[in-house]
């Protein structure tokens, strides 16, 4: 049986959300109700820092998400 390899990149807003949302919603809160929280503010309209963040593939499939938010502070 062939390894598998994880690949961690930054994510994409467009090509993975809808994976980080549902990633994100199994992980932490009550699923169907986080989901929408992230769509709504949370995650797509948030400071959320799409570049700077990472995720981590494995087969295909988006097992692990190291999330970064920009917040102004003076």
């Amino acid at each position: 049986m062939a390894k598998s390899q994880l690949t961690v990149i930054s994510p994409d807003p467009i090509e993975h959300a809808h994976q980080l949302i549902d990633l994100c919603a199994k992980t932490f809160g009550r699923f169907y109700d986080f989901r929408r929280d992230l769509r709504d503010w949370y995650l797509l309209n948030s400071h959320y820092d799409w570049q700077a963040s990472s995720v981590g593939f494995l087969d295909g499939m988006m097992v692990t998400h190291f999330g970064v938010w920009g917040y102004d502070m003076r």
